[in-house]
């Protein structure tokens, strides 16, 4: 059984409007890039996409959501010192985590780059998972 493949396709219409297609073979980004130099029509990208199971990493996102916030949180009441620069860095990869959260289920079709993202912050939950198992094991 041939694997599956998925293309994004983004160009700009005779209208100017930008739009996106989803070619699901690479028989199908092939004609439609040819169609598109027929028709004189401007690609802006085509990017491979790669599949994440969203369904199974939807806990590790969250975790590190509340992770971060609960971070910021402390520094707001001053439970920890403040870092403006910590600060800002927590909430843009709370907002990340957020963002990775509400992707579509049970699989996400994401290019190369946010498919390394997301399973950066997948890893990085599951590892202060098992620093939070070692703690408790170590106060027995």
């Amino acid at each position: 059984m041939k694997r599956e493949e998925r293309f994004e396709l983004v160009y700009i219409n005779a209208k100017g409007e930008r739009k996106v297609c989803y070619p699901r073979s690479k028989e199908k980004r092939d004609e439609n890039l040819r169609i598109c130099k027929e028709n004189n029509i401007k690609v802006v990208s085509c990017k491979k996409l790669y599949p994440f199971n969203t369904n199974r990493n939807q806990h590790n996102f969250m975790l590190i959501y509340n992770i971060c916030r609960n971070t910021m949180s402390d520094m707001q009441l001053g439970d920890i010192p403040w870092d403006s620069e910590e600060y800002e860095r927590l909430y843009a990869r709370s907002e990340k985590a957020g963002e990775f959260f509400c992707k579509e289920l049970p699989i996400a079709w994401v290019p190369w780059e946010e498919y390394c993202e997301m399973r950066e912050m997948a890893v990085a939950a599951e590892c202060h998972r098992d620093a939070a198992c070692a703690r408790a094991r170590a106060i027995r």
